[in-house]
């Protein structure tokens, strides 16, 4: 056992008092997200089997005979939101950050029915209020989400499968047409909640109960790295072929092709068997039992936590913190003492808004949950006292999760009481937690020959780059027009377009999306204000000596560079990098998360990352 709350100081200082922003290598307990299993190594599989045995593992367990494989969860949930026309709506119990920003982006807003009389199962839908929103409009659909999983007095609450026969019923009696969506990424928590608590399920097989539930809805959905605990990927599954044409057009225009959805057949394969083993090994009862366990154990000694389920502990700030007012963000202030005195990454209401529920989310995996036991109980009593928190600083606020803060009363976090932290280790390789980045960033930088002043980001394969580019286009205020020969460039912007949600003036600036081919006929045309992304291609067809990084140089006038698989195999994924930390990157820092994955992995794997780090040095060696 070691103390080492003086570098932790540092870390916390350097990373402007926001622990998401810390370095994976200094946080020696990372709980702010489900640790997943590390990604297949190079299996041999192709693409028609992998994708073969996800269709029956998904008709086998789920009794949905279409599937589409997506690259993340947030894939499955903006082409879902591809239904709603602008000016739409969503009802439901509740959407996840990253579905509510879909729903934002194609015009859509959510509304939230859940029932608040019900405690047993605090995930239910009101459906008095169901029936009045059905009654008076026609929603795009319903979505359940089962069970609930924003930072909320309810985090982790199920929903019964009572209350899903009834809000089928409803629909089919008011609003025939309306689709039923279930967000399934917990759906075996869920089932396991409904045999212990609901009258009636106490015997049957978790299967049967998970098939009932899928059962009630028209599309479901899921992300692979909760309950199969798969190292990336997602699917949609749907019985009816009135949804196929859609949604296979959305996902082959922003995921790649639609029996890969960006995923290497590897991934595919490795969602498709942890679909069949979560049925197999019983885990989801045996982790919900464990949780609630450590639940009541923590609540008996005087721990602040008001929910639990979704694989995650929620914990009340403002109980913990009396003396800190909600204005100086009791959430955040929690999630610092965590990190600084247990050594504990946590995530916490953001700081980018002070709404009076204060709550912080702890993953809670086995080897964990000793530590926590112990700890927690501790740390009631040595943080209960504090009186102060902490403040945004505007001009560093960088969105949701990206925020700097700074201590109000500097001196209370000089006053470090001895706390001693585990002789183990937990790391994540997603989010912003991602330990395997550092490892790929190093080699892209060598490789391209960037300075420290230009900013980079990870791209998934096949669809990432695009995707990145037409984001900054169309979020960028005021908006870029592309103009651009590449065809997945073309067919994201013209999307957007139909959808009308992409509008421009006469004096709109372009970006120019070009190959090295294109690139001096770009440069005549392009006026100031325009901006120049150059396509660099696979590494394979660099100039020796002459790497991408020196486009950055001043007479180059080129903004970005990038690529989208950059080892030429289809297997590696690729980058986007920025002259300078400008309004392009800056757009793209405060989105990148809802759209295609963290700053930190751009949705890719993190053993997807050290095999592309690896195939980058490689092929350094072989061309220099």
């Amino acid at each position: 056992m070691r103390c080492s709350i003086e570098p932790r100081t540092r870390s916390l200082r350097t990373a402007n008092y926001n622990v998401a922003l810390v370095p994976a290598a200094e946080t020696p307990i990372d709980l702010s997200c489900q640790p997943c299993r590390d990604g297949p190594d190079d299996t041999d599989i192709s693409v028609e089997l992998a994708y073969q045995k996800l269709a029956r593992a998904v008709d086998s367990v789920l009794d949905c005979t279409f599937c589409l494989p997506v690259h993340l969860g947030r894939g499955a949930e903006m082409a879902i939101a591809s239904m709603i026309n602008p000016g739409g709506s969503v009802v439901g119990n509740e959407v996840y950050l990253t579905g509510q920003w879909s729903i934002q982006q194609h015009g859509g807003d959510f509304y939230s029915l859940l029932d608040t009389k019900d405690t047993k199962f605090s995930g239910n839908l009101d459906l008095d209020l169901l029936a009045n929103r059905l009654s008076i409009q026609n929603p795009a659909y319903v979505q359940v989400t089962a069970p609930l999983s924003l930072l909320s007095n309810r985090g982790g609450a199920p929903v019964s499968l009572g209350n899903l026969h009834a809000v089928r019923s409803l629909i089919h009696r008011l609003n025939p047409g309306t689709p039923l969506v279930l967000d399934a990424s917990r759906i075996f928590e869920n089932a396991a909640q409904i045999r212990l608590k609901e009258p009636g399920q106490n015997d049957r097989p978790l299967v049967e109960i998970v098939r009932e539930m899928a059962a009630t809805a028209d599309i479901v959905f899921l992300s692979g790295r909760k309950d199969l605990g798969a190292s990336t990927g997602g699917i949609i599954a749907f019985r009816d072929e009135i949804f196929l044409s859609q949604l296979v057009e959305f996902v082959e225009i922003f995921e790649g092709s639609a029996k890969t959805g960006g995923l290497l057949p590897a991934e595919i394969n490795q969602m498709a068997s942890g679909l069949v083993s979560v049925v197999e090994d019983h885990t989801a009862m045996v982790s919900v039992q464990r949780l609630e366990g450590l639940a009541h154990h923590l609540i008996g000694e005087g721990v602040p936590v008001v929910s639990w389920g979704a694989g995650a502990l929620y914990l009340d700030a403002r109980k913990w913190l009396p003396g800190v007012p909600v204005a100086e963000h009791p959430a955040q202030t929690l999630v610092n003492a965590l990190y600084l005195y247990a050594g504990i990454r946590a995530i916490g209401t953001p700081a980018t808004s002070q709404p009076e529920e204060q709550i912080i989310r702890l993953c809670v995996s086995e080897e964990v949950l000793e530590y926590l036991r112990r700890a927690l109980p501790r740390l009631a009593l040595l943080l209960y006292p504090l009186k102060s928190g902490f403040r945004r600083q505007i001009a560093g606020g960088g969105g949701v999760f990206l925020d700097s803060l700074e201590p109000v009363c500097g001196q209370e976090w000089c006053l470090q009481p001895h706390f001693q932290e585990p002789d183990f280790q937990i790391t994540c390789r997603s989010g912003f937690s991602n330990s395997t980045w550092p490892q790929l960033e190093s080699v892209l930088r060598k490789v391209l020959e960037l300075k420290p002043a230009n900013r980079l980001v990870p791209a998934q394969r096949e669809r990432g780059a695009q995707r990145l580019l037409t984001e900054i286009a169309r979020l960028h205020q005021p908006p870029f027009i592309i103009e651009s020969s590449n065809q997945v460039m073309q067919r994201l912007a013209s999307y957007f377009q139909e959808k009308n949600l992409l509008s421009f003036s006469s004096a709109s600036r372009k970006i120019y999306v070009v190959n090295q081919v294109e690139l001096g006929a770009a440069l005549k045309i392009k006026h100031k204000g325009d901006v120049i992304a150059l396509d660099v291609g696979p590494m394979e067809s660099w100039t020796a000596g002459q790497w991408p990084g020196h486009f950055f140089q001043e007479d180059k006038q080129i903004d970005i560079i990038w690529s989208c698989d950059l080892v030429a195999d289809n297997t590696g994924g690729g980058f986007v990098a920025f002259k300078a930390d400008t309004s392009l990157y800056r757009v793209l820092r405060e989105t990148m998360l809802f759209s295609v994955g963290s700053l930190h992995d751009g949705g890719l794997a993190g053993t997807a990352m050290l095999r592309l780090a690896r195939l980058l040095d490689d092929s350094t060696e072989r061309l220099y």
